[in-house]
């Protein structure tokens, strides 16, 4: 999540009317269970490449759909992803921040879908990302500069 690292405006926790930024990375990751949603946390995930992300992070969601996660698994997220995108008809959505962090970042399905690139029709796999953020604490335009530095994370890792 180096984006994070970039805007680091948003990897932050608001409590008490008292802004907290953090160093780590603790990224919360959105797991939907038969009884419930949990948001087990993958601390100091600014140590990991993107690969190594997906990796850990489907560890992590293993451990909780397994019930094997600690308290602490589920304590010091400093922001959230959730990804819907496994419906494969959920397209996009907003998703709701978790209290006391300052933004959520929804993912929605991988399709193939027609692109314009060079004046050309080309198909391509895409996906619709929302980013929801406390207007209290950080603005839109803190919202923005986090979505072109994720694309541009994105856009590195595919070459």
């Amino acid at each position: 999540m180096q984006a994070l690292r970039r805007v680091p405006a948003l990897n932050a926790t608001y409590e008490n009317e008292t802004l907290y930024r953090h160093d780590s990375i603790n990224l919360a990751v959105a797991v939907a269970l038969e009884d419930g949603l949990l948001t087990p946390v993958l601390a100091g995930a600014e140590r990991f490449s993107l690969q190594g992300l997906a990796q850990e992070s489907r560890k992590l969601i293993e451990r909780a759909r397994a019930n094997k996660l600690q308290p602490n698994d589920l304590q010091g997220g400093t922001f959230t992803i959730s990804n819907l995108g496994v419906i494969r008809q959920v397209d996009q959505f907003t998703a709701i921040i978790n209290p006391p962090q300052v933004a959520i970042l929804a993912v929605g399905t991988v399709k193939q879908r027609p692109l314009v690139i060079d004046g050309g029709l080309h198909i391509r796999h895409t996906v619709h990302l929302t980013l929801s953020g406390d207007h209290r604490v950080v603005d839109g335009m803190h919202l923005g500069q986090f979505m072109a530095a994720f694309q541009a994370e994105l856009d590195h890792f595919s070459q």
